[in-house]
């Protein structure tokens, strides 16, 4: 015979004892062990006793439930959704302790509920936790998906994943998830008798689900984080420039879906290279992209910089460098420009930077007051607005010397005052030098069709001058801006680029090192072939015919 008031219930076979029993919302069943109700022993007490401890117990649990319910309103996630791939053993470690983080989010809520409570609700929590904990342990036994599944599915709700469970995959994570649920049941056990702190069973981010809606960088946030740092500097991004690294990191973002930077993959790499080229990118611009990604990678994890540079698409043509202009090819550029125009502006500007190893918009930023004309001397400070980098800031002495009609170029210029190059406009994107430079190209092509010699090559001929010429290292790097070593021998000095009019030097150096061997060899048998003898000893001297030097060895 059954009994039942409100929640109560007497039955014959509990020995005439009350039973306080509640359904537990289907929302929050994850979080009670998979639980369908909450059960009590009241013990053998009257109706009346029973009734009013059976309502204050649901009212109690009600509350309960009702501020659970605020305390973890579901997250809607939104973007992309994420694919956790189970066969991956870190991601479904992850998985298992993002499921154990949300539980511990729970038991704080209720550790501070009963700290606010009655003693004797200690007791009863101890009991349910009891309870708990043989449920646990049933269910790891028989690898139940009772427990686990509806947790599985908060999860795929809470943070917008899909989880790809194959056949043979989906048993070892139940196991994982119900083996973690018992250790867990068991911790709580020790936290309601003092035995352990709650705290200790926190879950670090690191050990979450690699999602950024726990732990990490959205890939939208690394514009943001590299403005910021040029704007420390003083600096900005130019209009079509961050054009650009908005749609690198939209592309990257749609990858990625909630997965922060930080945990970038190769597969996340190849998946993005494959997009690039569907969309009809070639070789040289997918380098450029990836050059990008890799900086703005490197703000936030240097590790997923380095996964990036090793996904780069290796290519011949990526590490051949901009050649120097040929001497002959710079003559015929001047006469070219000069036969169509006389000493314009064009040729000022191919001596400028001839003379000055400077980039061509560092001589199209030029103003009067930088430049200090003193008859066939001048300086030229570079100084201007958009300098490359620090080490661009620099100042050259230019020597004019046989070179009247930039002279009078220059004066006439510096009388006038205001920019060197008036006539130069930055075009759409702020950018200086685009009409220059496809002007003067255009030109260069019909007399050099190599398209490895360009304008800017001005720049690698004067650097290889200074070399040639003996200048010190160092004053070759200041000369023309550059920070340290790599920069200028990687793309201005590559020994891969030296002639036969460089490597020329080194003829006299081994020449005398194998004649010092030949003398060596032969310095007891015949002095005479050690040191030659005055010219007008040797005029003096009878004719003689000397044994013939031998090779070495």
């Amino acid at each position: 015979m059954t009994e039942t008031i409100q929640n109560v219930t007497m039955d014959s076979k509990t020995r005439g004892r009350y039973v306080f029993q509640m359904r537990i919302p289907s929302s929050l069943r994850t979080h009670f062990s998979g639980r369908a109700s909450v059960r009590k022993v009241l013990g053998r007490i009257s109706a009346s006793e029973a009734r009013e401890r059976g309502a204050a117990l649901a009212t109690e649990w009600r509350a309960r439930f009702a501020k659970l319910k605020a305390r973890i309103a579901p997250l809607v996630a939104s973007g992309p959704r994420v694919v956790l791939e189970l066969s991956d053993a870190p991601e479904r470690a992850r998985l298992v302790a993002t499921c154990r983080a949300l539980k511990v989010e729970v038991l704080h809520v209720h550790l501070a509920a009963l700290r606010a409570s009655p003693d004797t609700n200690w007791t009863q929590e101890e009991e349910l936790a009891q309870s708990a904990l043989a449920d646990c342990r049933k269910a790891a036994r028989s690898g139940s998906r009772v427990a686990a599944m509806p947790l599985l599915d908060e999860i795929e709700a809470r943070y917008s994943v899909i989880i790809d469970a194959q056949t043979r995959e989906l048993p070892a994570l139940i196991d994982a998830v119900n083996a973690d649920a018992v250790l867990l049941a068991e911790a709580w056990f020790d936290v309601l008798q003092g035995r352990r702190a709650l705290a200790t069973l926190a879950v670090h981010p690191q050990e979450m689900l690699a999602l950024t809606r726990i732990a990490g960088t959205r890939a939208s946030a690394l514009l943001d984080l590299h403005e910021a740092r040029l704007a420390a500097v003083g600096k900005s991004l130019l209009r079509d420039t961050r054009q650009k690294y908005v749609a690198l990191t939209t592309a990257l973002g749609t990858i990625l879906g909630e997965r922060p930077v930080e945990h970038l993959a190769k597969r996340h790499v190849s998946a993005l290279l494959a997009h690039w080229r569907e969309c009809g990118n070639g070789t040289k611009t997918i380098l450029d992209k990836m050059g990008a990604l890799a900086m703005l990678v490197s703000l936030v994890s240097e590790r997923a910089a380095a996964v990036v540079r090793a996904a780069r698409p290796q290519t011949a043509a990526a590490s051949t460098p901009r050649d120097p202009m040929p001497r002959s090819t710079l003559r015929a550029l001047r006469n070219r420009l000069i036969a169509h125009g006389g000493y314009s502006d064009d040729v000022a500007l191919v001596d400028l930077m001839s003379l000055t190893g400077a980039r061509l918009g560092e001589i199209l930023q030029l103003q009067a007051h930088q430049v200090v004309l003193n008859g066939v001397q001048a300086v030229v400070v570079f100084d201007g607005p958009r300098m490359k980098t620090s080490a661009s800031r620099r100042q050259i002495p230019v020597l004019l010397e046989g070179l009247p009609a930039l002279q009078a170029w220059l004066a006439e210029r510096l009388a006038q005052g205001g920019a060197l190059f008036p006539a130069a406009r930055p075009d759409a994107r702020g950018r200086l030098g685009n009409a220059e430079s496809k002007r003067i190209n255009r030109a260069l092509r019909a007399l050099c069709p190599d398209r490895h010699i360009v304008l800017e090559s001005t720049r690698n001929a004067a650097a290889r001058t200074l070399r040639r010429g003996g200048v010190d290292p160092r004053v070759r790097r200041r000369a023309l801006g550059h920070r340290d070593v790599d920069v200028h021998e990687q793309h201005y000095d590559p020994a891969a680029r030296l002639d036969d009019e460089d490597l020329a030097s080194a003829a006299p150096v081994l020449n005398a090192a194998l004649r010092a061997a030949c003398e060596s060899r032969h310095e007891s048998a015949n002095p005479a072939v050690l040191t030659a003898p005055p010219p007008d000893a040797a005029r003096d001297a009878p004719a003689t015919s000397p044994a013939p030097c031998a090779g070495p060895g």
